[in-house]
């Protein structure tokens, strides 16, 4: 079995938009869904953003999320699926359907 890595997010910086423009991008999820991502995160931070995913998908989500000056990191995740943070709230059939794709691969 291949190793599985997860995504830590230690800190959002203070200008959240560029943050919300990168996750909307890459989760494909509508602004009201990011927005709810976005609190949720940022209240429980450090915290485990993506887990159980293949090493190019983390250092991806990684190189985006620098770039917009969020602290983050990769470590090796025990998680053997893909798993990201979410809000008891949160509901979006194209994050949905992005995380079955995920099984697929």
């Amino acid at each position: 079995m291949a190793k599985r890595y997860e995504v830590v997010v230690d800190q959002f910086p203070e200008k959240y938009i560029p943050v919300l423009r990168v996750l909307r991008n890459l989760l494909g999820t509508g602004l009201k869904e990011t927005k709810t991502l976005y609190n949720y995160s940022s209240k429980h931070c450090p915290c485990v953003f993506l887990a159980g995913v293949e090493l190019e998908l983390a250092e991806k989500l990684t190189r985006e999320l620098l770039e917009v000056d969020v602290k983050v990191s990769i470590r090796e995740s025990s998680l053997p699926n893909p798993m990201i943070v979410c809000p008891y709230d949160f509901s979006s059939p194209s994050l949905v359907s992005m995380i079955a794709s995920w099984f697929r691969n």
